[in-house]
C-alpha cells in the first residue's frame, strides 16, 4: 500500500487548526447558560467547574500537554472526581468528564461502557444530569456529545446530539428565544458500529 503525505500547505493548515482547537475552552459560560461536550461532574458547583476547566483550558493550550496527549489522555481512569486529583491523572479526569459523561454510576463515577438511550440503562446508572444532588444546577447546562439521548430540552439542561451522522438531524439552539433549528442528515450509520 502506497502512503500519500500531505502537502506542506496541509500540514500548516492542520497545525493552525489543531492549534485553534485546543485554545477553545473546555466550558464556556454565558449569562445563565453554561455550555460543554458532554457533561459535567456532579460534584461541581458552577463556579469550581469555571476555575478548574479554565485551568485545564490553559494547559491544554499550552505546549506543555504535548505529553498528556502522546502519552497520558487515553484511558478510562480515575473515574471519580477528588480535589485531591493531581498531574495527568487530574487532567484526565477532567477531559473524560467534559467530553465524555453520559451515565454515572451509584457513587459518582463515570461509566464508558453504556451509550444508548434512558430507555436501555441499565440499574444502578444515572444520566449525569439527574444525579442525585449535582451542584451545578446554578446555570442550564447545553451539551451534545449523546446523540441516542436525542433532543432533550428541560429548565436545568438542553442536549444537542440528534444523531446527524447516524441519519438524524444537526441542531441549533438560540439562547436568546430558546428555539430549535434542525436540518436532516444524508448519512446513515449504525451507532452500533
Amino acid at each position: 500500500m502506497l502512503a500519500v503525505l500531505p502537502s506542506a500547505e496541509t500540514r500548516s493548515y492542520l497545525a493552525e487548526l489543531v492549534g485553534w482547537l485546543r485554545r477553545r475552552p473546555l466550558l464556556h459560560v454565558e449569562g445563565h447558560w453554561a455550555m460543554v461536550h458532554a457533561g459535567l461532574p456532579p460534584q461541581w458547583s458552577l463556579e469550581q467547574a469555571q476555575r478548574i476547566c479554565a485551568a485545564a483550558s490553559r494547559r491544554i493550550a499550552s505546549r506543555a500537554s504535548d505529553e498528556f496527549f502522546r502519552e497520558h489522555m487515553y484511558g478510562n481512569e480515575p473515574r471519580r472526581w477528588s480535589p485531591n486529583l493531581t498531574g495527568q491523572d487530574r487532567l484526565r479526569f477532567i477531559a473524560n468528564a467534559l467530553t465524555r459523561s453520559r451515565y454515572l454510576h451509584a457513587d459518582g463515577s463515570l461509566e464508558f461502557q453504556h451509550k444508548l438511550g434512558l430507555d436501555s440503562a441499565p440499574a444502578g446508572l444515572t444520566p449525569w444530569f439527574d444525579f442525585p444532588g449535582r451542584r451545578g444546577t446554578d446555570a442550564r447546562v447545553l451539551f451534545g456529545h449523546w446523540s441516542t439521548l436525542g433532543l432533550l430540552i428541560r429548565p436545568d439542561v438542553v442536549a444537542l446530539d440528534t444523531g446527524c451522522l447516524w441519519g438524524g438531524a444537526l441542531t441549533a439552539f438560540r439562547l436568546e428565544d430558546e428555539r430549535c433549528f434542525q436540518v436532516r442528515c444524508r448519512t446513515r450509520h449504525s451507532p452500533h458500529e
